[in-house]
């Protein structure tokens, strides 16, 4: 996004309060992702699966804190139970059957019922934290309570269970539990994350949106235990709008699969401008050092970002004088300054400065026909044309 930051003018007669900034958003979004601060690092605790049992809640709660520390971007998506309804009768389950609320047909609890999809995205480590919750137990097809094949259920006079439950979360696309990002936004996943194994030793899989390609450099790890699957996927660059879903499903339970409804990570761009002047108030023939402070106050990396200032009326800028550490070179003279772009990406928390000289000239009159120089602040009129009246900067 090009930013114009701009302030207001000042009224030359009066002392100027602090200016609030105001911005205006030119152009498209256009958002680099060279992530190099670490402005924010530290500040939210990352879930640890490597010691710790799958926690949804402390996911859950680290997504939020990222979000609002402007370190990345936490999604949290709910999704209803009992909606996966059973759509074969030959197929039976060891747990008992209830009627499905998610359309005709019954439905039993097992671990692909989808309840909660959670990511949570750091954008200065690159690391990706997912994590699901489900109705039954993660990695169970015939609804034994186990994601393992435990034996013959549920006992006479009831019909024999006869789903074959692989191990733990089968692999080969038996049984699946997949998050999928959507990079551009166009309804297509460009990176598919899937998880298979055992509780404590998940294989998690990065491949691209084909399934099959793996992304390279991006590892992951992975835990479940009961009904929440966690993984940590590391080495992972993603923009700052990217659209997050999901899948859960197995083929031998006889339900139908469950599809985690898109949700979209939008980034905060924001910009904060202070201006300061030394001296604030000015003699005619003198200058003034005018400092506008530049901050990245937004959770995204921002590219073209042009800075203006107006001068009060009886001043002037004094051509040459720009500096400080923006970079941006000479504006055009006039009472309009307008800098060429900050280069390069200007990153989150990032912070520069532009420093200029303002002038006012001599012999200034505001309201009369004549007047000559006098020291500021002392009344010395001729025709009701005040000098003590200093140009605020």
């Amino acid at each position: 996004m090009t930013f114009v930051l701009t302030k207001p003018l000042h009224n030359p007669l009066r002392p100027p309060a602090r200016p609030s900034a105001f911005l205006t958003a030119l152009g498209v979004l256009a958002v680099v992702y060279s992530w190099t601060t670490t402005a924010f690092a530290g500040v939210c605790t990352p879930p640890d699966i490597t010691n710790n049992p799958p926690n949804i809640a402390n996911l859950k709660a680290y997504a939020a804190c990222i979000q609002a520390a402007g370190q990345g971007c936490g999604l949290d998506q709910t999704d209803p139970v009992m909606d996966v309804c059973k759509f074969d009768p030959l197929i039976h389950p060891c747990a008992d059957t209830v009627r499905c609320t998610g359309g005709g047909g019954a439905y039993f609890i097992n671990g692909f019922d989808l309840t909660e999809g959670v990511l949570a995205y750091d954008r200065i480590s690159h690391t990706l934290y997912l994590g699901y919750s489900v109705n039954g137990k993660i990695g169970d097809s015939n609804g034994d309570g186990s994601p393992d094949q435990t034996g013959p259920c549920p006992p006479p006079p009831a019909p024999p269970a006869n789903i074959i439950d692989p191990s733990g979360i089968g692999g080969g696309g038996s049984e699946s539990y997949q998050w999928f990002i959507d990079t551009n936004c166009d309804g297509v996943p460009d990176v598919i994350v899937s998880a298979f194994g055992s509780p404590n030793s998940t294989t998690v899989q990065v491949t691209d949106g084909g399934g099959i390609n793996l992304i390279p450099g991006a590892t992951g790890t992975g835990k479940y235990a009961g009904s929440q699957l966690q993984v940590q996927v590391n080495n992972l660059t993603l923009p700052a709008v990217f659209e997050f879903s999901g899948f859960v499903g197995s083929r031998v339970d006889g339900l139908g699969e469950d599809a985690l409804t898109p949700i979209r990570c939008v980034p905060n761009p924001n910009i904060d401008i202070q201006k300061s002047a030394s001296p604030e108030s000015l003699c005619p023939d003198a200058s003034t050092t005018v400092t506008l402070t530049i901050t990245n106050t937004g959770d995204v990396p921002l590219t073209s970002v042009s800075v203006t200032d107006d001068l009060p009326t009886g001043l002037s800028y004094v051509p040459g004088s720009t500096g400080g550490t923006c970079g941006v070179g000479e504006p055009p003279v006039g009472q309009h300054l307008a800098w060429p772009a900050i280069t390069g990406s200007f990153d989150v928390g990032q912070s520069c400065v532009i420093t200029f000289q303002a002038r006012r000239g001599g012999n200034a009159c505001f309201g009369g026909t004549a007047v000559w120089p006098a020291p500021c602040l002392i009344p010395r009129a001729s025709n009701s044309c005040a000098s003590r009246d200093p140009v605020y900067a």
